[in-house]
């Protein structure tokens, strides 16, 4: 399954290459692969390429807000109206502020949004009607953080806290929204782009008009009414529990704080993954997340802001090397993960690149052959700590025998009383003149071969008694399903014969761990699509490096084996074979 869907995912001409779910299964299913949905899933979720650009879903049900009674809470913002600055004396800003609750709202209009711009209004607004918030959320906007308006907020002794995620303090933004809609109407309406007239006509008809929520208007709500208006805003408040989507321990990228417009086709999720160290039970439920040094990271995130990752998936990519040194003859960089704050940057040793060629140790192993040879390195090789390794580029000569010497074809014409073996030739068959030269027989008359030019497909015509019997690589290139197949009687196979086998070369690698390939597992390196034309030297330099941990620390020699989809080897007609190996040092985990 690795390897199929490694050679679908990754070309850029397969139809579901770099699709999702639903594209790859579909692909399978076209292929005849019964792969499930969960399988794929959790294939995807092992790939960057995936994983960071998997789109978002920016709309579902949240928290609701809930206060204990007016004034409790309020949410403030800063709507930027710096378009229309020389329309209304310079005002580039409005600060608006809303009581959880009473729905109950405020605005004043700020040049700047500068610490004495922002105290000066907010100060304003608590002096309108004496009401001042227990509590005040906020964005995480500069104009709210500063030291000097926080110094403000404690000597009016209000609690501050901020939004975490990228929806911002939803109930002011409702606000605003609401208060927008009005102004640009207005603008539509009067041919003007000044609203300074009518900006406190609106807030006036906003708090005088009845709000769908509470059923009253905002200015209408005080301290004798409130514990109804709560009723109405949280009485149906659900306390069903429902199940987590994501265990304690899981390993979880989370969706960036993304601005507005944000081209889909960017990656929608931070390079740096975290693990889910605490579930809350709300309604929707949200989560408590740690990051690779165990140190909690701000904030409670939904499952709609996080996606499950394999483990796989924690190589992580350098984005700059900061400085370099040499230690015992070895080169090290100090370099920044993507992605990742500074506190993680570290020291890595260089990469090892290795390159094997078939005919480099001829006498030491006089059974290496271009498909299958070892390598006597030329000093052993000792690794210290958790190392990969991945096929960087193969040199390979692109003629090989699609008819080699394992193959065999028999007949009969008296109901297999006896059988006559004809002798195969091993060597390229490039045409169906060859293929047919090869098939022909001495009896004719009870066995035909008619190659159908429209579905490239071989009918075979049997009179009765008559029999013929294909073995090895030629059943394939006859379009036969199985390795050893007789056919009894006359027959159009089921698939078009195909005189370029094989089409994927599997390289393995002794020093590999073995992985599961179908019913077994296997030191498999990579699987190489066969390129260029019969007869050429072929070279193959890969950018997209599929990395395998090596199952030992300590080796001398490595051996490289070259084999066909169904396990046969490679029937090189001549030339040599030459694979360059990238090692790398995988980047431990530090959860605990």
């Amino acid at each position: 399954m690795e390897t199929y869907l490694n050679n679908l995912y990754y070309d850029p001409s397969h139809p579901a290459a770099f699709g999702g779910v639903g594209a790859i299964k579909r692909a399978a299913k076209q292929d005849k692969r019964n792969i499930s949905v969960k399988k794929i899933t959790e294939w995807l979720q092992g790939r960057d390429a995936y994983t960071l650009h998997k789109p978002l879903k920016k709309t579902f049900q949240r928290n609701k807000v809930i206060v204990s009674g007016i004034d409790s809470q309020w949410q403030a913002d800063l709507v930027d109206v710096s378009s229309f600055a020389k329309q209304n004396k310079g005002y580039r800003y409005i600060l608006t502020c809303i009581d959880i609750l009473s729905k109950f709202a405020w605005a004043r209009t700020l040049k700047d949004k500068t610490s004495r711009s922002v105290i000066r209004a907010f100060r304003s607004i608590l002096k309108e009607q004496n009401r001042k918030p227990q509590a005040l959320q906020t964005d995480k906007g500069k104009e709210f953080l500063n030291k000097s308006f926080q110094k403000f907020l404690r000597d009016e002794k209000i609690r501050f806290f901020r939004t975490n995620n990228e929806t911002k303090a939803s109930i002011v933004e409702r606000f605003n929204r609401t208060l927008k809609t009005k102004m640009w109407r207005y603008f539509t309406a009067n041919g003007t782009r000044r609203y300074l007239d009518v900006l406190k006509k609106f807030l006036d008809g906003y708090n005088k008009s009845e709000h769908r929520s509470i059923r009253m208007a905002p200015k209408d709500v005080d301290e004798y009414c409130q514990e109804k208006v709560w009723q109405r805003l949280y009485g149906d408040v659900a306390v069903a529990e429902r199940g987590f989507k994501f265990a304690l321990g899981d390993t979880v990228r989370i969706s960036m704080a993304t601005r507005p417009f944000r081209k889909g086709y960017l990656p929608q999720w931070t390079d740096e993954v975290f693990k889910v160290a605490r579930r809350i039970q709300r309604v929707p439920p949200v989560y408590r997340l740690k990051d690779y040094d165990g140190e909690m990271i701000e904030g409670t995130f939904y499952e709609q802001e996080m996606q499950k990752v394999s483990k796989e998936d924690q190589t992580c990519r350098i984005e700059k090397i900061i400085r370099r040194r040499t230690r015992n003859g070895r080169k090290e960089y100090f370099v920044k993960w993507k992605g990742y704050p500074s506190k993680f940057n570290s020291w890595v040793t260089e990469v090892y690149t290795l390159t094997l060629p078939s005919n480099s140790s001829p006498l030491l192993y006089p059974d290496n052959t271009v498909t299958r040879y070892r390598v006597k390195l030329a000093q052993p090789i000792s690794l210290e700590g958790q190392w990969e390794v991945g096929l960087a580029e193969i040199i390979y000569p692109h003629q090989w025998y699609n008819v080699d010497g394992e193959c065999e074809y028999s007949y009969t014409v008296n109901g297999g009383h006896q059988w006559w073996r004809k002798h195969i030739e091993p060597g390229h068959y490039g045409s169906m003149k060859d293929i047919f030269e090869l098939l022909e027989t001495n009896y004719l008359e009870h066995i035909k071969y008619v190659y159908h030019d429209k579905t490239r497909k071989l009918e075979i015509r049997l009179e009765e008694g008559a029999q013929v019997r294909f073995k090895g690589r030629l059943a394939d290139i006859l379009g036969f399903q199985t390795e050893a197949p007789t056919v009894t009687r006359s027959i159009t196979l089921d698939r078009p014969i195909d005189l370029r086998q094989p089409h994927n070369l599997y390289v393995y690698c002794d020093i590999v761990e073995p992985r599961a390939v179908g019913h077994t597992r296997v030191p498999l390196l990579r699987v190489v699509n066969v390129k260029q034309k019969y007869g050429e030297d072929v070279s193959m330099i890969f950018t997209n490096i599929h990395y395998q941990p090596v199952k030992q620390k300590y080796f001398d020699t490595i051996e490289i084996d070259i084999r066909d989809s169904v396990g046969r080897k490679v029937p090189f007609a001549r030339g040599n074979v030459i694979v360059t190996l990238h090692f790398r040092l995988k980047r431990a985990s530090h959860f605990v």
